[in-house]
């Protein structure tokens, strides 16, 4: 038994680059299926296709350890932050609109599209700070180590008389909009750019100024998106959400 063990172990490692490569391959596949056979399915039954099914309605384990940390420290200061795409984001929307995507951004720079998130200035007991970002993703999150984009561009809006401390920043937003809307994504109904602008009335902070730095993505004056790339979009959040609901939560 012993030797069998050692044999598969023995074959695993000597061929770990293949079995990798055919693991991302055949995910790949099961995917396509699955994106194609959905379309055919939803089509057919006749419901909205623009809608995905598997919802968040609680922070994750690693947003709830940070809240567990913080929670309970006010908010000083709120750095709201604009930054490009990252590469992978735009290759996979370049392969879902044809590479239409790119020729827009070449033709107008104004169309490019940016990911808002904040930094929250959060001050600890011992009168030290600590910088913890806070973005929409396909659902809220909470980061201690992050890297940002070197062509950023940041707004500081100081709420220390406001008195929020994270969990009463989070909290008071949730309760307002709702879970559906607080800790799930859409593409362009409940988006980086909608989280943020709820999160800035929560504080009284959305004023035209802010409003205007923000600004929505010109993108979709340019191109709205069809049908069947807003079922691809909905498939791909469906599996992140899947990972991240059901298997991500329990390691």
């Amino acid at each position: 038994m012993i030797n069998i063990f050692n044999d598969i172990f023995d074959f695993v490692t000597n061929n770990i680059y293949y079995i990798l490569i055919t693991t991302i391959l055949f995910s790949l596949c099961l995917l396509v299926i699955f994106i194609f056979v959905s379309y055919i399915v939803i089509k057919l039954l006749k419901t909205e296709i623009d809608n995905n099914s598997i919802f968040f309605y609680d922070y994750n384990k690693n947003e709830k350890k940070i809240l567990e940390k913080y929670g309970n420290y006010q908010v000083e200061q709120i750095y709201i932050v604009k930054q490009p795409l990252n590469s992978i984001i735009e290759f996979v929307i370049n392969l879902v609109t044809f590479y239409k995507y790119k020729r827009i951004i070449e033709e107008s720079k104004e169309c490019l599209p940016h990911h808002t998130q904040f930094i929250l200035l959060i001050r600890l007991p011992d009168n030290t700070k600590k910088l913890v970002l806070l973005e929409k993703n396909n659902s809220v999150s909470l980061s201690e180590n992050y890297v940002m984009h070197t062509n950023k561009k940041m707004k500081c809006i100081n709420i220390k008389k406001k008195g929020y401390t994270l969990n009463k920043l989070l909290g008071d937003t949730l309760k307002r909009i709702g879970n559906n809307l607080f800790f799930n994504w859409h593409i362009y109904k409940n988006n980086c750019q909608r989280f943020s602008k709820e999160i800035l009335l929560t504080v009284g902070k959305l004023t035209k100024e802010n409003r205007e730095f923000l600004e929505e993505d010109k993108i979709f004056q340019k191109y709205y998106p069809s049908e069947f790339m807003l079922h691809i979009l909905n498939c791909l959040c469906v599996v992140l959400n899947i990972f991240e609901k059901y298997i991500y939560n329990l390691f």
